[in-house]
């Protein structure tokens, strides 16, 4: 009995060594194709398998192009024939899990060249297999994640309107078909109009009669687009293209017995479902150039639907003729005509054209304008007895083609009665705001053509004149314009003797001498020849703004103060003199003079600028200088110490002029410089003569302070939130301290 329960015990303590020592159970082996070099071969398809993850590893040197996988196997697949092929996890047990694709171009797991990855387990990998050459499919989880993987990989058949010569034909409209595209693929000499597609199938369509026809692929998820065609001979080398579609939309005029292609496709490596929508549509009656709707006389309006407008092969293409409809007016002498297309509810564009179909010609200045934001408007002078185009559009796409409710309008423009120089508006008293409309002005036979005024005349010009009261500086401009303008101002009485005083363009000022009695012209027009509505400012010129700064910004009486003119004239005359008063009787006259203050104040400094034609004016800052000074006079620290002695380091302050807060940093010495011991922030009033302020840190010597058997101290001082005027003075070092174990 005794000896069983010896054995007994023994056994005991063994089991509990075992399991003390940390000793655990032989662990499964790893599955044959955990490694590149024992890939499992796939030899026919489809193919799935089901692994569990726990002992499987991942090798050193194994490629990670998606994500970084924790544990992975490896599959090898060689195809017959060309064919898409499909892999994924799907039917895992979790999330984390990746397929990636290789193409095998050596020997080594180096040598393999990344094709596409599936990533997590709801994706998809695919990619074409070359007949003959080797595919390595890497499979594995990543974050730790442990499970059962499961890979899919299957053949991808392509679907049946793959190619162009096997374009499946569309009968009859509506049409609306779905189909996976993930089999498909590109053909070497398969044209790309709108985007690089990398997946595409191949409709056809051959009306019975004329019609307009809308194309989109609404309810399809993944990046997609359709691009359409007409066909002008047997091969997609005569395919000639027409317009693009996507979600949408695109819309298309055909020709009966005319065939028209659509290629339906993905692009960046996107698979899954595409849904082809294709309908005929009915245009607006004057969709066409052809059918363009005559405007009798002037003023007109027009409120149209044109969501379902077209755009032809021959609508000119320099004014964006996306969803066009068409009008025409033909004056019966010559004037200027306003278009437009305020109150429509979409992003418009509008162009006018002279000529015939295939041979329009855009009228200078005849294509939008956009002063009025999304819609459109243009200005332009007609000619009598010619006929006039107008070509509406949309914009940007807005809705399934871009169209919507089109308000269209036309009217005819009258210049305005100040238009010639013999006819000016005389302005009064000043200042005086006058507005203008200058949209139907024109520029007279020898008008000047004022200096700043480009790119050449002629120019949409208006007249005004003024007879100056009193001598003194007056200033012309136009503060406000739907246009980019300029004024001029002459002085004369005919075009024969004007001489121009002054020029400015946009809302510059132009700026002249007034003489009392005088009468002077003023002139104002558009660069690049345009005209609309203004506002016209003449008023005595305004002084100039007087300004300057000042740099450092908290001078002390050590400080060489760098002052700078800022000041500037609105008459754009220019400044002429600059006088400096610093405040404490001194002065000066550049734009940027220096200064340099004795004592502490605060000091008035005035600055007056004078222009050119004698406006003046004045600025006056207060310059506060402080000259802040806190000064470490010297650092008392014991001659000698012993390891884990505490000692006292005292640092000895002097302040003069203002209290201050004051942050001070003990360092001590190393065999690699100086290291940060302690800070002590403290309050230090301003004293006379020698009085100072003691800082005291108590210290306790380690042992690495005695490597070199000695030690230094160094205090620097700062002051909180002033600048320190001589901060030569705010750092010490002290005398050696020599450390015994």
């Amino acid at each position: 009995m005794y000896r069983k329960l010896l054995n007994g015990f023994a056994s005991f303590f063994l089991a509990l060594t075992i399991s003390i020592a940390g000793f655990t159970p032989a662990l499964a082996a790893p599955p044959v194709n955990d490694n590149f070099a024992d890939a499992e071969i796939i030899t026919s398809l489809p193919f799935t398998a089901t692994v569990d993850l726990t002992e499987v590893t991942i090798e050193p040197n194994e490629p990670q192009p998606c994500y970084s996988m924790d544990r992975s196997i490896w599959y090898s697949f060689t195809p017959a024939v060309n064919m898409m092929i499909s892999a994924d996890t799907q039917g895992s047990t979790f999330y984390n899990t990746n397929v990636n694709v290789y193409h095998q171009v050596g020997t080594e797991i180096s040598d393999l060249q990344f094709l596409t990855c599936s990533i997590f387990s709801t994706g998809t990998a695919v990619f074409q297999a070359e007949a003959g050459q080797t595919y390595y499919l890497e499979a594995g989880n990543a974050f730790g994640d442990v499970g059962t993987l499961q890979v899919n990989v299957q053949q991808l058949i392509p679907p049946a309107n793959d190619n162009f010569s096997v374009a499946e034909e569309i009968n009859s409209l509506p049409f609306n078909t779905t189909l996976n595209i993930n089999g498909a693929g590109i053909e070497a000499i398969e044209p790309q109009s709108c985007n690089n597609m990398d997946k595409t199938v191949w409709y056809r369509f051959t009306p019975t009669e004329n019609m307009s026809v809308r194309v989109n692929t609404q309810g399809t998820a993944i990046p997609n687009n359709v691009t359409i065609y007409h066909s002008t001979g047997p091969g997609d080398f005569d395919l000639q293209f027409l317009t693009c579609a996507n979600n949408s939309g695109g819309v298309f005029l055909a020709e009966m017995g005319q065939t028209y292609y659509l290629q339906a496709g993905t692009f960046s490596g996107w698979f899954g479902d595409i849904q082809i929508n294709v309908e005929q549509i009915f245009p607006p009656p004057n969709d066409e150039f052809n059918n363009a709707v005559t405007i009798n006389e002037l003023p007109y309006s027009d409120n149209l639907d044109t969501s379902n407008a077209t755009s032809s092969f021959d609508d000119p293409t320099d004014c964006h003729n996306n969803g066009s409809v068409w009008y025409e007016y033909t004056p019966a002498s010559d004037t200027t005509i306003v278009a437009n297309t305020i109150g429509s509810n979409y992003d418009t564009t509008l162009g006018v054209f002279t000529g015939s179909p295939g041979a329009l010609s855009l009228v200078p200045g005849g294509c939008n304008d956009d002063f009025y934001g999304v819609q459109s408007r243009v200005a332009f002078t007609a000619t009598g007895g010619t006929t006039y185009y107008f070509m509406l559009g949309f914009c940007c796409g807005n809705g399934n083609n871009g169209g919507g409710n089109l308000v269209f309008s036309v009217e005819e423009i009258l210049p305005p009665s100040n238009d010639n120089f013999a006819t000016a508006t005389p302005v009064g008293s000043l200042p005086s705001t006058i507005d203008f409309d200058t949209t139907a002005a024109t520029f007279q036979s020898n008008e000047p053509s004022p200096s700043c005024a480009y790119p050449a005349p002629p120019y949409r010009t208006a007249w005004f004149s003024f007879t100056a009261s009193q001598d003194g500086s007056v200033s012309a401009s136009v503060p406000n314009s739907n246009f980019s303008s300029f004024v001029a101002v002459y002085s004369g009485t005919d075009f024969t003797n004007l001489t121009q005083l002054g020029c400015g363009q946009y809302s510059n000022k132009a700026t002249f001498p007034a003489m009392s009695g005088q009468i002077y012209y003023i002139q104002i027009g558009g660069l690049y020849g345009s005209g609309g509505t203004g506002q016209f400012l003449l008023e005595t010129t305004p002084p100039p703004v007087a300004d300057f700064y000042y740099y450092p910004g908290d001078p002390s009486k050590f400080d060489t103060i760098q002052f700078q003119d800022n000041s500037h004239d609105p008459g754009n005359i220019g400044i002429q003199t600059h006088t400096w008063n610093f405040g404490d009787g001194t002065s000066a006259s550049s734009p940027s003079p220096t200064h340099k203050y004795a004592t502490d104040g605060d000091y008035e400094v005035t600055h007056t600028v004078t222009t050119i034609d004698g406006r003046t004016a004045s600025i006056i800052q207060t310059v506060q200088v402080r000259t802040h000074d806190v000064a470490i006079t010297k650092i008392t620290v014991p001659t000698s110490a012993n390891v884990e002695q505490t000692k006292t380091i005292s640092v000895t302050l002097r302040n003069i002029a203002y209290s201050e807060t004051v942050q001070v940093d003990l360092y001590k010495s190393t065999p690699n410089g100086f290291v940060w011991v302690a800070t002590v922030t403290k309050s230090v009033p301003a004293l006379k003569g020698n009085r100072t302020t003691a800082v005291d840190f108590s210290y306790k010597f380690l042992s690495e302070d005695t490597k070199l058997g000695k030690v230094n101290f160094k205090a620097v001082v700062t002051i909180n939130g002033a600048r320190d005027a001589y901060p030569s003075d705010n750092e010490v070092v002290s005398s050696i301290t020599k450390v015994a174990k």
